[in-house]
């Protein structure tokens, strides 16, 4: 016999083989845990609200329209000119916007219209439209907004 064959119908081959498939039920098994795991992991993605993201934005929405209302009526140097008020507006948009940013919010405001309601009393008034969303909701509403003479 060839040294070969010897060693192929030797007892220490049919142990070889037993020990191949002990390694390969292993890596088996070793396999479907590793994908369990991971679909356990890949079904939670999405699912995680932080919470500042679970409570209502309506309190923050209802700061913003005070304090956008307050910032165009003190920022309107003169309120017989459109480009003053237009000019606070824009001001008072940009400023804003980049403070809701910051807390992960997007915020805009379109300025509808500047009008008088009485031309006899020394008050303007213009009327926009504020919109604010998370992402997931969103609250828009039109207001209008009193410039008082300086």
């Amino acid at each position: 016999m060839k040294p070969r064959e010897m060693f192929i119908n030797s007892k220490l081959h049919i142990n070889n083989k037993g020990q191949i498939i002990t390694l390969t039920g292993a890596i088996l098994a070793f396999t479907i845990i590793s994908i369990a795991t991971l679909s356990a992991q890949l079904s939670t993605i999405g699912s995680y609200v932080p919470a500042e993201k679970s409570e209502s934005i309506m309190p923050e929405f209802m700061n913003v329209k005070e304090t956008f209302a307050y910032a165009v009526d003190k920022l309107t140097d003169d309120i017989s000119s459109d480009r003053s008020i237009l000019n606070a507006f824009n001001t008072t948009r940009d400023r804003i916007c980049r403070i809701e940013s910051q807390h992960g919010l997007i915020f805009n405001a379109t300025l509808d219209e500047i009008h008088y309601r009485n031309p006899h009393v020394p008050l303007r008034y213009i009327t926009v439209t504020l919109k604010l969303t998370d992402g997931y909701t969103t609250i828009v509403k039109t207001m209008d907004i009193p410039l008082h003479e300086k």
